[in-house]
């Protein structure tokens, strides 16, 4: 569980979403902070394909 706007204090409905643990890692990381979410977003699509296709060669 996640706040979307990062104030975990605000528990509205709409403020809250459910991440993967490798989301959380993704968002958390220092070089991510100050980024905006939907580039957050891209950076863990990306990390989610090459791990398929890393699987997949496999």
């Amino acid at each position: 569980m996640a706040a979307k706007d990062g104030n975990v204090q605000n528990i509205e409905l709409d403020n809250l979403c459910l991440r993967t643990l490798s989301e959380n890692q993704v968002r958390r990381h220092a070089k991510h902070k100050d980024l905006p979410e939907e580039l957050i977003d891209i950076l863990h699509l990306q990390n989610e394909i090459k791990k398929e296709i890393k699987r997949r060669a496999s």
